[in-house]
């Protein structure tokens, strides 16, 4: 089996990681689904998921990861392990912006609520902010 795929968090010049702070301000219910599907489901199969509902490429290497599922609706899919906590009752419809460098590193862009929010404006100033994020990861990374 190959290794995982490593993720990282997007920082700006000041340190920050606005992608984990918006995990931070979510319920405990769609972390739990977040962490489980970063974990369980995008570091494993990486870009290969670009095939499947999970993934949706962007164009100029931006994808938009796909989170539809409780943590446990996504143990029950693949397998593994439950470890207890919520299932459950909350929609989750959550979408977070990666990008995928070299052989194994997953970069967290940005991300959003489509459950709360699924104007087509406010999806389309998420998709810019994260494509500028990644024209300064790559410009910083160079």
């Amino acid at each position: 089996m190959d290794a995982k795929w490593k993720i990282e968090f997007y920082e700006d010049i000041q340190g920050r990681r606005p992608v984990e702070k918006w995990i931070d301000g979510l319920s405990d219910q769609k972390v739990e689904a977040v962490i489980v599907a970063l974990q369980e489901v995008l570091a494993v199969n990486g870009i290969n998921l670009a095939s499947g509902a999970w993934l949706r490429s962007l164009g100029n290497g931006l994808y938009e990861f796909r989170i539809r599922h409780s943590k446990n609706e996504i143990q029950a899919m693949y397998k593994t392990a439950n470890r207890g906590s919520a299932g459950g009752a909350e929609a989750i419809l959550l979408r977070i912006f990666v990008a995928f460098e070299g052989q194994k590193l997953i970069v967290l862009l940005g991300g959003y609520d489509k459950g709360k929010n699924d104007k087509q404006s406010f999806q389309q100033a998420q998709i810019e902010i994260a494509r500028k994020r990644l024209r300064d990861w790559k410009r910083r990374r160079a």
